[in-house]
């Protein structure tokens, strides 16, 4: 796998550097923190390298599915150069470097990557941020790029300075600005202002939406996350907050204007990232096929769903004041598929390590009691969503991924075999 990345590539980005006056330190490296690759689209590596004077540059490198593919976008983009975005073809592949804000499909990431932009932009667009009456410094406030996926969406936490200009008061604002390449945030920003009235849990205020440039800005929701608390053994009434705050989300009324999840998505999805994974693990595909046999039935009442539940979605402040954010993939859809995504999740930290042995077994108990009874075809769909899990190793390019695959299907094929959501 990491053969997709090819040392002459290194010098030849580095010396595009050096011409924008960034030189990186000889103990530093190019480090692959993404990959995807599909066969019939070409791959894509998300890269970063720290330069000398501390700060992290990130970057992807996109390898054509086909030489026609390369030149038209040679044509389109390399060489591409304006303010801190640029592109070049790399030397002996069909490849193109885009350097981070630059994105060929996240198109508006440049807008909000900088404070000096996000200042422009937030005084242009966003109510609440009159820059006659509630100026942002820029030079105060602070951006941290939380999650990239390249050609996908970017997440950024922004600290934003404030001088009220009557008053002279300042403050300073945490939220949370995603850009997307689709329009993944308008789901959230529909969805959003309507559950808050129906659910007992913190959420997300949206204070902006803009369907051109696919930007959304949210409050930052305060809490630590669960996870904290249950890498050591503790705090299992956690997971049973977790199954109250999800039952009131399938539960609760909204605009009926969400997409609508077909009843075979999983299925189809995990069927695709065997295709994915025979790319990495020939053969797999052959020892997975009971897995995608058939296809799984569902109910024909529909429900709203959260689309990504799991633990890293919920945060806690205080005793029990749960906060659950990221609804980029809400929609109407099966309530069985967050369920099992949540329990698919806790299977995943066990085989990971990253709880105690046996405790996913007693935070899915808690989990379930709190949710109430659980949706039919739960096993098969935790199963299905494991499927999906067995990625992540490979796209963190984690160590010993190859390893870590197998082990996340294995424990796909056990819990179909069991028929529970959890493996002890």
């Amino acid at each position: 796998m990491r053969s997709l990345w090819r040392k002459e590539w290194g010098p030849e980005i580095e010396a595009k550097f050096l011409e924008r006056g960034i030189a990186f330190s000889d103990d530093s490296v190019w480090n692959t923190f993404y990959v995807r690759n599909k066969a019939e689209e070409g791959a894509i590596l998300g890269v970063s390298r720290v330069d000398g004077e501390g700060r992290v540059h990130y970057g992807y490198v996109k390898v054509f599915g086909t030489h026609d593919d390369w030149v038209a976008a040679r044509e389109r983009y390399a060489p591409f150069h304006k303010g801190d975005r640029y592109a070049f073809a790399l030397p002996g592949s069909d490849s193109i470097y885009f350097h981070f804000p630059a994105d060929r499909r996240v198109r508006a990431l440049h807008h909000v990557t900088n404070p000096r932009r996000l200042k422009h932009y937030l005084h242009s667009h966003v109510p609440g941020f009159d820059a006659n009456s509630r100026r942002v410094r820029a030079g105060k406030t602070v951006l941290d790029l939380l999650r990239y996926k390249p050609e996908r969406r970017a997440v950024l936490r922004a600290r934003i300075a404030l001088r009220d200009e009557r008053s002279g008061a300042k403050e300073i604002v945490s939220h949370v600005v995603r850009v997307h390449a689709d329009r993944s945030g308008l789901n959230a920003s529909r969805v959003l202002p309507t559950l808050a009235k129906a659910v007992s849990f913190r959420l997300p205020d949206t204070l902006h939406y803009d369907a051109d440039s696919r930007i959304a800005i949210h409050s930052w929701v305060e809490g630590k996350p669960v996870l904290d608390d249950w890498a050591a053994g503790g705090r299992v009434d956690l997971a049973l907050a977790a199954g109250r705050a999800l039952r009131e989300v399938h539960e609760a009324s909204v605009p009926d204007t969400l997409p609508v999840r077909r009843s075979h998505d999983t299925d189809q999805r995990a069927r695709r990232v065997v295709r994915d994974l025979e790319s990495f693990l020939p053969g797999i595909g052959k020892d997975v096929a009971a897995l995608l046999e058939g296809e799984s039935r569902r109910p024909a009442e529909q429900c709203l769903v959260h689309g990504d539940f799991y633990y890293a979605q919920i945060v806690c402040r205080g005793e029990s004041d749960i906060g659950v954010v990221d609804w980029d993939e809400c929609r109407f859809g099966y309530a069985v598929e967050d369920v099992a995504n949540f329990l698919a999740h806790l299977n995943y930290l066990e085989l990971e390590s990253r709880i105690p042995g046996g405790f996913a077994r007693i935070l899915e108990r808690e989990f379930l009691e709190g949710y109430g009874t659980p949706p039919d075809g739960l096993a098969r769909e935790t199963a299905l969503q494991l499927v999906l899990l067995a990625m992540r190793p490979i796209r963190s390019l984690a160590t010993r991924w190859e390893g870590r695959s197998r082990a996340i299907l294995r424990r796909a094929a056990h819990v179909l075999d069991d028929g529970r959501g959890i493996q002890a």
